[in-house]
């Protein structure tokens, strides 16, 4: 397993990471139609649009990857708004650390350009791992879709003192 960061070329793995890591989550949490508007079927589109995503500069984002298996993880972090706007492991890959691993390459990097303070939204599923990882919910909110739809999530945030 190693990490580095993203590249355009690395945008179709992504994109089937998400797809997989989304498609996972339990039918008890989000409705099929609600996991159906968070990551639809992977297409030109989303391919298109996660490279646009790449390439802007007030974004940092880094993979992990696992020779002859290609992409298993990523994580987009906007550092103008310090914000993590994404972090997704593959389903095959749950519960090895990589989402941990990723997480404090994310943290790294923002305390190194002085942020004080990291922010995010999370799906429910995902509010225990990130309590276990030092952040606090803020407050019930909500997420926009793609196609307009909502899905319930918890705004989080972690506040660095100058190391981890």
């Amino acid at each position: 397993m190693f990490y580095r960061n993203a590249v355009v070329q690395d945008v179709k793995g992504m994109v089937a990471t998400h797809y997989a890591a989304v498609r996972s989550i339990s039918l008890d949490v989000y409705s099929l139609e609600v996991l159906s508007s968070w990551s639809p079927t992977p297409n030109r589109e989303r391919v298109e649009k996660l490279s646009r995503v790449i390439r802007t500069a007030k974004t940092h984002c880094i993979i992990a990857e696992v020779p002859k298996f290609g992409i298993t993880g990523f994580a987009i972090f906007d550092m103008d708004y310090r914000v993590l706007e994404a972090l997704y492991v593959n389903p095959v890959y749950s519960g090895k650390g990589l989402g941990s691993n990723l997480l404090f390459r994310i943290e790294e990097h923002a305390i190194t350009l002085g942020i004080e303070t990291l922010y995010l939204k999370a799906s429910i599923n995902a509010v225990s791992f990130y309590r276990g990882k030092g952040y606090i919910g803020v407050r019930e909110s909500s997420q926009e879709l793609g196609d307009g739809q909502y899905m319930a999530s918890m705004s989080m945030e972690k506040q660095f003192h100058g190391s981890l």
